[in-house]
């Protein structure tokens, strides 16, 4: 059903621009970039957008959330939560539904071995629980 609305809110914008001047088509491009960015062409949210609202959420929390790269060591998750505290953990962000492939899962198993909290992220609403499991552990 939302994705539906999605499309039907792209639909009204094309309709309200088509009959505008050619002046106003980069006002047009504009929104319509912005709202692909948020929500992609296929009107679900993107793993950019969770991964923004985790960045945020962690920050109102006290934390930092750097994003995590170890060249050569492919799979790792995406981002360290740091909070306050000396509490740490790891969370691989995913579009909603999508899951981790399975050299992410064998990495994952890898830290949770080592003693860390590994999290796979696709619902922002998910991102308060994280938060708490983290600050708790």
């Amino acid at each position: 059903m939302e994705q539906r609305n999605n499309f039907f809110f792209i639909e009204q914008i094309n309709s309200v621009f088509d009959r505008k001047q050619t002046c106003e088509a980069h006002v047009y491009t504009r929104v319509r970039n912005f709202w692909f960015s948020c929500f992609g062409r296929g009107g679900s949210m993107r793993e950019k957008t969770v991964e923004q609202k985790l960045v945020k959420a962690v920050k109102a929390a006290g934390g930092i959330c750097p994003k995590w790269t170890a060249p050569g060591f492919d799979g790792l998750p995406d981002r360290m939560v740091l909070l306050p505290g000396g509490r740490m953990g790891f969370v691989e962000v995913k579009a909603p539904g999508k899951k981790a492939r399975p050299l992410q899962e064998s990495r994952h198993e890898l830290l949770r071995s080592l003693g860390y909290r590994v999290y796979v992220l696709d619902d922002p609403g998910q991102i308060g629980g994280i938060i708490d499991e983290i600050r708790t552990a």
